[in-house]
């Protein structure tokens, strides 16, 4: 297919399956060149196309081939047969790192540490009223199944500040299971039952179901409590036997956050494991009111569950996303002899390429696969890099005399068109120390508040910080410092013109106002003014607010910038911050941005120029790594996110970069921002790739 510059992947199984639905997908073999193009990739990658197949070759339509003309004119579908032999040129790598042996898969779930504030919650709604009968269930790990402290692993029970309980569930030292409610909010209205058993012997680490049942009326002027546990979340048993008590009771109506992992809003009874979902239900085996799935992508801030419940994740707890069983390059180059080298009838081949040339012909815009090509496989030859042990280059070759070539119905996607080099000066650079403020905290001023720094969802879908009224403050400004102060401010010279952006976001409206306010400071750190900037506006959608030239005044070296909230908050007022971007100059300046446009990811490649000064913080997207080491004269420095290394063109340079320098960028607009530890500095990145089968 010539012109064709997409990313190509290939699936083999054996004869004898349906040619265009295709086997089971656990008969199959595939090596990835880009993303997974579905159905016909089984889910068991074992390497990477360097570049297309060749001998392919796809020929015009003859007579007597079968064709399908579509409603838009465009031939979808056409068999051809001609001898011919396709080959291959693969990489097959550790799933890990160099040298790295295989590792078992590890389960997408939310993480708990047991020692800090992060969980999981979502604030009260009228959906989330119960009174009556109460059935919680819950899918987790505990780090220990007999903790050292009793566990709550979902509640909506807040004691601080006001009284708002409602229930909260427990695992006891003993391993026994509790459940906990209140009748009227405080600790006089508390009740409580515990299973008359613990929990069967279960390894630290391993995972199980619980469930707690609370039926407040049991016909007989009392109330059962109940107890389970399972193995998949469908057959239960219970644990003991039922706790009847006398006395009909009812639920409180508590206006707290439902929380996974503690209850206080992460205060108390905090637990340490992984959990991977639960279910909340308005009755025993009711109507399901809330069931989060902690199965999201990486970074995922907040999600909405089936429900419509928003549920933020507070750091530092975080989603584990799922990962799959990682394999040896030795374990992959062997199944890929074995699969690819039996002496059998035949194998079919599922080729495909999801993007293509801009400039290729219609022709070729119309053939752009899936393709089934019938022959026999067999391996040619094998290379081994990187020690004998991290990867290995293999040349497959597929036999196809006589083959069929079927061009399977598919949607034709968008055409690969985009820029490809990107560069960034450091001159260019956010002079704010903290940009996404991620370490930053913001004053109370007699305010009870919940305050998180959430990973995803702000603008460009990145890091923010989000502050909950409690309960409002008592003086004003709440102020949240970018820089510390004197000495330890921003460096300046006199005269310099600074301006700033940052985002704001404010649900409900009325409250405060967002605004920026400054202080200068001289040479030896004293105060020279303080200003408070313009007021600003702020809706419940993100936007950028700007306070622009800002001129240094006379003996100043340094300046501290404030974020603050000006005015009284409202209860249950949610006040957020992001993205905070200062740069010279009269006019407010944004982050460069990479355009990524088709439906392929880009794995970019970074080159470090001189003059650069250490740390050297490059973000691409929602990625962000660290280059430790200062770039001089005559130095240049290649990051590569293909492969996860790093090199100064002589020698491997990985154990100088930190942080996430292996991730794709998805299609989409994506910032690109680079922060030196000198803002004078000179030199330069270039952020490139190539639409081509290795990096997508």
């Amino acid at each position: 297919m010539s012109g064709n510059s997409g990313a190509w992947g290939v699936a083999m199984w054996r004869d004898g399956y349906s040619e265009v639905d295709g086997p089971a997908q656990e008969q199959g073999i595939s090596l990835e060149g880009g993303d997974p193009v579905l159905p016909y990739l089984p889910t068991d990658p074992v390497g990477t196309l360097l570049v297309p197949p060749l001998g392919l070759g796809v020929p015009a339509i003859r007579s007597g081939d079968v064709a399908f003309a579509q409603r838009d004119g465009v031939v979808q579908f056409a068999d051809y047969y001609e001898p011919r032999q396709l080959t291959f040129s693969v990489l097959v790598k550790n799933d890990a790192c160099p040298g790295c042996s295989s590792s078992p898969q590890v389960d997408a779930a939310l993480v708990l540490d047991g020692i800090t504030n992060g969980r999981a919650r979502t604030p009260d709604s009228p959906g989330l009223t119960i009174t009556g009968d109460l059935d919680v269930a819950i899918h987790l790990a505990m780090d220990d199944w007999t903790p050292a402290a009793s566990t709550a692993p979902v509640s909506q029970w807040l004691t601080v500040g006001v009284d708002q309980r409602g229930w909260t569930t427990r695992v006891n030292t003993t391993g026994t299971m509790a459940l906990f409610w209140s009748t009227d909010g405080t600790n006089a209205g508390v009740l409580s039952a515990a299973s008359t058993i613990p929990l069967p012997a279960l390894a630290d680490g391993a995972d199980r179901w619980l469930r707690y049942t609370l039926d407040v009326d049991n016909g007989a002027a009392g109330r059962n409590i109940a107890f389970y546990y399972s193995s998949d979340g469908v057959n239960w048993t219970q644990l003991g036997t039922t706790v009847t008590q006398a006395g009909v009771t009812t639920i409180h109506n508590s206006t707290a956050d439902v929380i996974v992992g503690s209850y206080n809003n992460g205060g108390s009874e905090r637990l340490a494991g992984r959990v991977f979902s639960v279910v909340l239900r308005n009755g025993i085996v009711g109507t399901i009111v809330a069931s989060p799935v902690f199965d999201q992508p990486a970074g995922t801030g907040s999600f909405v569950d089936a429900q419509g419940n928003v549920w933020s994740v507070i750091a530092p707890a975080y989603l584990q996303p799922f990962v799959a069983e990682a394999r040896s390059a030795r374990q992959k180059v062997s199944r890929l002899t074995q699969e690819w080298s039996r002496n059998c009838s035949g194998a079919t081949l599922v080729l495909f390429t999801d993007c293509h040339n801009p400039d290729a012909s219609e022709e070729e815009r119309v053939y752009n696969g899936p393709y089934l090509v019938h022959g026999r496989p067999r391996v040619a030859d094998v290379v081994w890099e990187r020690s004998n042990r991290g990867a290995a280059r293999v040349t497959l070759r597929f036999d196809a005399a006589d083959a069929r070539l079927v061009l399977v119905d598919t949607i034709p996607g968008t055409f690969w068109t985009s820029e490809h080099v990107q560069t960034v000066d450091a001159v260019d650079q956010n002079l704010a120390p903290d940009p996404d403020l991620s370490s930053l905290s913001m004053t109370l001023n007699g305010a009870t508040v919940d305050d998180a720094h959430v990973i995803s969802g702000g603008p460009n879908d990145g890091p923010f910080f989000r502050r909950i009224i409690l309960s409002p403050n008592t003086t004003s400004p709440m102020s949240m410092a970018l820089s510390g102060t004197g000495t330890a401010a921003i460096p300046v010279d006199p005269g310099d013109v600074l301006s700033i952006a940052w985002w704001v976001r404010k649900d409900p409206g009325g409250g405060p106002a967002p605004r920026v306010d400054w202080t200068w400071y001289t040479a030896a750190g004293a105060v020279i003014s303080s200003s408070n900037g313009a007021a600003q506006t702020a809706t419940a959608t993100w936007g950028r607010v700007t306070q622009e030239n800002i001129i240094a005044p006379a003996l100043a070296e340094f300046v501290q910038f404030r974020l603050v909230w000006s005015g009284t908050a409202l209860t249950d007022q949610v006040l957020e911050l992001g993205q905070v971007w200062i740069n010279e100059g009269p006019t407010s300046t944004a982050p460069a941005t990479v355009e990524i446009v088709g439906t392929l990811c880009a794995y970019p490649v970074f080159r470090l120029r001189p003059n650069l000064t250490a740390p050297i913080v490059v973000t691409y997207g929602n990625h962000q790594f660290t280059y430790t080491e200062n770039i001089g004269p005559g130095q240049a420095v290649d990051v590569d996110t293909r492969w996860g290394r790093a090199s100064d063109g002589f020698e491997d340079v990985t154990v100088n970069v930190e942080g996430d320098f292996f991730s794709p960028l998805a299609p989409g607009v994506h910032e690109f921002t680079v922060q030196t530890g000198n803002p004078a500095d000179t030199g330069f990145v270039t952020l490139s790739w190539e639409n081509a089968v290795v990096s997508g």
